[in-house]
């Protein structure tokens, strides 16, 4: 009798159909989730919240698998919008307007929504402007060095709580992060959220750029050291007035470093209080750049009154 061989292709063929078949049919199916959705509540334009509330809720949702495949992964824009009209001091979101307020693409059922109630407290409204402070970490290849970052716009306008404002001193933008950077890097980032419902932003987004160079070290001779707030009727000398520096920085922030940016100078009441003899010089550089080394490190003084 002979054998009927089958094909490994003619195997992995039904296999596969047979997986499919099943996931199709059990995705017509009626399932119940639980899962969080973001919260978006909207004041009338003249009153701010002035109370900290949840970001996201729990609900629980009902609807064939091929919705909720579709709502939890594919396309995950369900979300909770409330929007208030006129208000009084306080105001309570309750489990029906929670409810009510759930949209989604597609058709799916709310069973249940947890909190159940936001208790809401409104004040006075205020703008204000505050610095952006980016969330940036880059590291860069081996052998070069990072610039100064610059930021544009370098700040926002924020819209909210007066009580609320006057915590805020600055606002982050959402972190990113960089490996293995050996070019300059230019970046569009995104405000924080963080306060969503309670802070409006004037804008969403800045730019962000930074200098990337390949690393030099050079050493600048002959920089005098000087001597600041000295009153004008007291003597004092300093031994030696010049000293060498070496600076780290990009090969072309060095190339176009004019020496007489590199200052090296000593506070007189320094001097005043001091009673070793010896101080330390303080070397002031152009943003980007550092100090490797100077020489020499400790500058002898001695001070006479008239």
């Amino acid at each position: 009798m002979k054998k009927t061989r089958i094909s490994i292709r003619t195997v992995i063929f039904s296999f596969l159909l047979a997986v499919g078949v099943w996931t199709f049919m059990s995705l017509r199916a009626t399932y119940e989730v639980v899962t969080e959705i973001p919260l978006d509540v909207i004041p009338p334009a003249e009153r701010s919240i002035e109370t900290v509330i949840p970001q996201r809720i729990s609900v629980k949702l009902r609807s064939t698998g091929w919705h909720l495949m579709n709502v939890l992964y594919v396309n995950p824009v369900v979300r909770s919008v409330i929007r208030l009209s006129a208000l009084g001091s306080q105001y309570t979101i309750g489990y029906g307007e929670l409810k009510q307020g759930v949209s989604s693409p597609v058709s799916v059922d709310v069973l249940d929504i947890q909190p159940q109630a936001i208790t809401l407290r409104f004040g006075t409204i205020a703008t204000k402007k505050v610095p952006v402070v980016p969330h940036v970490e880059i590291a860069v290849r081996n052998g070069y060095i990072l610039g100064d970052a610059q930021v544009q716009p370098d700040s926002v306008v924020i819209t909210g709580n007066a009580k609320i404002l006057n915590s805020i001193t600055a606002w982050h933008t959402k972190r990113e992060r960089l490996t293995d950077a050996h070019a300059n890097v230019s970046l569009s980032l995104t405000l924080s959220d963080t306060l969503r419902n309670i802070v409006r932003l004037e804008n969403q987004t800045v730019q962000y750029s930074n200098v990337v160079q390949r690393m030099a070290e050079q050493t600048f001779y002959d920089i005098p050291i000087e001597v600041y707030s000295a009153p004008p009727m007291t003597r004092h000398s300093i031994f030696p007035q010049t000293m060498s520096v070496t600076v780290r920085g990009g090969i072309e922030s060095l190339a176009n470093l004019d020496p007489t940016q590199i200052r090296a100078g000593i506070e007189y009441p320094l001097l005043e209080r001091d009673t070793t003899g010896h101080v330390v010089p303080v070397v002031h550089l152009p943003p980007s750049l550092r100090v490797i080394s100077m020489s020499p490190a400790l500058v002898r003084h001695s001070v006479r009154k008239r």
